[in-house]
């Protein structure tokens, strides 16, 4: 199920099942990204739901360490 079946139409927003296909890696893999910010970090649609913007994902797609340089967190010493 993608989130444009049904009466609903989110065409920018992908559930993290959807992302990991699209991308190509695991769960697991993913988390560990997000988790040191080379990969964009989910959003809580529901409790048990998170979703990315298609458009972030593509983005990353596009220039993996590209995003990553745009979109560090610097840490406050």
């Amino acid at each position: 199920m993608t989130m444009t079946d049904g009466p609903f139409e989110l065409p920018d927003i992908m559930l993290s099942k959807e992302v990991e296909k699209e991308v190509r890696l695991s769960a697991p893999t993913i988390w560990r990204m997000q988790k040191v910010g080379i990969f964009p970090r989910y959003f809580k649609l529901s409790p048990k739901k998170n979703a990315a913007h298609r458009s972030v994902i593509s983005d990353w797609k596009r220039d993996p360490e590209g995003w990553a340089k745009r979109n560090a967190v610097t840490a406050c010493a």
